[in-house]
């Protein structure tokens, strides 16, 4: 799976394309309404979790690996980024600037019960799921440099 970018002047019109590992049966999975970007299979390949901007600002939305039953998982004003499936497909890590700064989130996989796991005045953002689904992993300037840290995902605490 990828994004696919076809430059029309000076904008591009991006989509999502899925294809064989080599390179044959490529089509487009998520055709262009406007930004599609950051895809990712969900664990068990039946979902794909995106992030677009065809409803004003970027939202996170899923469809089922063949393109259908499309569902918008965050309705917020401010930009929801950087998805992330947690191991066992259950959760979504994601940043948001909800709550002022891009922190990290946790939200289940349909979308409710979205819960602030990052706080502070600096920018967190690109949150990955360790293996064992119990904590995240995320990059922040938060030292003064950009680093990697971890936090809970059942609560607080963050560590370099």
């Amino acid at each position: 799976m990828y994004v696919y970018d076809q430059f029309q002047g000076t904008d591009g019109k991006l989509r999502i394309n899925v294809c064989a590992a080599d390179g044959a049966d490529d089509k487009t999975l998520i055709p262009h309404k406007a930004f599609e970007e950051s895809p990712r299979w969900s664990p068990d390949g039946k979902r794909v979790l995106w992030v677009s901007t065809r409803d004003g600002n970027p939202e996170l939305y899923t469809v089922d690996a063949e393109g259908k039953d499309q569902k918008r998982l965050t309705t917020e004003v401010a930009y929801d980024l950087h998805p992330a499936w947690s191991p066992d497909g259950k959760q979504i890590a994601f940043t948001s600037g909800r709550s002022g700064r891009q922190k990290v989130f946790v939200m289940a996989a349909d979308g409710t019960g979205a819960k602030r796991l990052t706080d502070g005045d600096f920018l967190d953002a690109w949150p990955a799921w360790c293996p064992d689904g119990k904590r995240i992993a995320f990059a922040s300037n938060r030292s003064g440099n950009y680093d990697i840290w971890l936090v809970n995902v059942d609560g607080p605490g963050c560590e370099t």
